[in-house]
């Protein structure tokens, strides 16, 4: 009796646990997202309006600010978070001269709304031939 008793007691103890993870754990993973966001990351902040496309895809549009065009793209959900790219984003690349060239860019964020950003050139970008990869950059989104 004492060993059902024990028994039991753990399996109790461990659903009050597991409840209580669930319970706490923070808002859910969607694989819709929408809203207006505050980017704040690589020294620019910025509003990005989303909207849902469908499960696991979302529209992002970012006006222009000063010193950075806008853009608009589609975010991709899957491996565990979201993913945006940008090809041939004007003014990504800062060239030896002081001019600046366009270049990619994918950011990853997770269900913290926290992520990276990596930064690629195109080919030829600033008169160097084949592409270079830059130091990544942490950033966070904000709904508003």
């Amino acid at each position: 009796m004492t060993i059902k008793w024990s028994l039991s007691s753990v399996v109790i103890a461990a659903g009050i646990a597991v409840g209580s993870f669930v319970g706490t754990a923070g808002p859910a993973w969607a694989d819709t997202l929408e809203g207006i966001y505050t980017f704040n990351g690589g020294g620019i902040t910025r509003t990005w309006n989303i909207t849902s496309c469908g499960n696991g895809c979302a529209n992002v549009d970012a006006p222009s600010i000063p010193g950075s065009p806008g853009f608009s793209g589609v975010a991709k959900l899957g491996y565990g978070g979201w993913a945006l790219t940008l090809q041939e984003f004007p003014g990504t690349i800062a060239c030896p001269d002081g001019s600046s060239a366009p270049g990619n860019i994918t950011y990853r964020w997770d269900p913290s709304l926290n992520g990276t950003a990596n930064i690629w050139s195109t080919s030829g970008a600033c008169g160097v031939p084949g592409t270079k990869t830059y130091p990544a950059y942490g950033f966070s989104l904000t709904k508003v």
